[in-house]
């Protein structure tokens, strides 16, 4: 049987293919970024959509995330009301960073 976590191993865990995602789609915009853009293009706005994309992509997967299922306790679902907090505070700090992303875009465009 399971051991019973304590609250502070109560947490979303970022696994291989998540991380993935991020740092995969990272390095191709950046990469294209300084392979495709000319010199004479505007930087500024290219930079800030782009930043505002990462935010973004890091935002939705960081929203994504879930803690693992730890068991079945006779505890009256105490631990399954602590997993659905981790997780909701997880995905307001995904749609945080998904927001501040947007106004990165934004700002880009209205520059």
């Amino acid at each position: 049987m399971s051991e019973y976590p304590e609250d502070h191993e109560i947490r979303v865990k970022w696994g291989r293919f998540q991380l993935a995602i991020v740092f995969g789609a990272t390095a191709v915009i950046w990469v294209a970024f300084w392979l495709l853009i000319s010199p004479d293009h505007e930087r500024l706005k290219t930079v800030l959509t782009l930043v505002g994309l990462n935010i973004d992509i890091v935002g939705v997967v960081w929203a994504s995330l879930s803690p693992p299922y730890y068991g079945a306790f006779a505890d009256g679902g105490e631990l399954e009301f602590k997993r659905k907090e981790v997780q909701e505070r997880a995905f307001r700090r995904g749609m945080l960073l998904v927001a501040l992303g947007f106004l990165l875009q934004g700002l880009s465009t209205i520059l």
